[in-house]
């Protein structure tokens, strides 16, 4: 039975510490493919790639091809996942949000918080990482993922 190792991808030295999907702070790896079984279906080597708890924890399917559409499988979660989050920015500017009269204990905190929760989910989707390499060779495989969609604005 042949053995199955993991590459890591060349991480910048500004970006060590950085989830590749979303750029929060990495503080695990991701084996990709989960089953070194899957291999079957990629189209480059199996990779470890830096991530944050919670891109981690992201469940994927086993028969993604590549590195880019496991990154669109992760983004469309974030989105699920904050889809509140990035609805604020959809319904609400932050001047409008400034000038409410949001008060008490639930709804003062709402006016005061809701900017920057937006801000940070809006960045963590549009985060694309840097350019994949292993060895200092960039992977030869397409993104086939330019970009997605949500509510109208378009993510690249």
């Amino acid at each position: 039975m042949p053995t199955h190792a993991y590459t890591s991808i060349d991480i910048p030295f500004n970006c060590r510490h950085t989830c590749w999907f979303c750029g929060e702070p990495s503080s695990t790896s991701l084996h990709f493919p989960h089953d070194a079984q899957s291999c079957i279906y990629l189209e480059h080597v199996l990779l470890t790639i830096p991530a944050c708890n919670e891109c981690q924890s992201f469940k994927y399917p086993s028969d993604l091809t590549s590195i880019w559409a496991l990154r669109a499988c992760i983004k469309q979660a974030l989105i699920s996942k904050y889809t509140k989050h990035l609805a604020i920015g959809e319904n609400w500017t932050e001047q409008e949000l400034i000038d409410s009269d949001f008060s008490g204990a639930i709804l003062g905190g709402f006016g005061k918080s809701a900017w920057h929760m937006y801000e940070i989910a809006k960045q963590r989707v549009a985060f694309q990482g840097w350019l994949v390499s292993v060895d200092d060779l960039p992977l030869n495989s397409i993104d086939d993922t330019a970009g997605f969609e949500f509510n109208g604005t378009h993510y690249s």
